[in-house]
């Protein structure tokens, strides 16, 4: 995981966030693994454990989650839907979130409207 979120971190500085989700999709495979290597409990604490490290593009980051997250729940047979949404907070700014969704209801989020 920590290699695809250096691998999406510079191709989002190099190239543009659509082409960078494009890069690190993965299509679902056709026939699920009998048995996941991980299960998507196990992929969260993981992406969160590397987010975590506050070091270099190891940082905390929404999109970069949403991005890894999506492809590896992929390669374990899961389909997930990244969505960007944005919202005004009350002080005037504007604050955007990533996150994905299963089945028309967030996945592996805590809280989807947080950032």
């Amino acid at each position: 995981m920590a290699l695809w979120v250096v691998l999406i971190s510079v191709s989002a500085r190099l190239t543009s966030l659509p082409r960078t989700q494009k890069i690190a999709a993965f299509r679902l495979r056709s026939t699920p693994p009998k048995k996941a290597a991980h299960t998507p409990d196990q992929l969260k604490q993981t992406i969160d454990g590397v987010l975590g490290i506050e070091l270099f593009m190891f940082r905390k980051s929404c999109w970069r989650r949403a991005l890894v997250l999506h492809r590896f729940l992929a390669l374990n047979g899961l389909e997930s839907r990244i969505n960007f949404g944005l919202r005004k907070e009350a002080d005037g700014k504007i604050a955007g979130h990533a996150w994905l969704e299963h089945e028309g209801q967030p996945l592996l989020e805590d809280d989807a409207a947080g950032s």
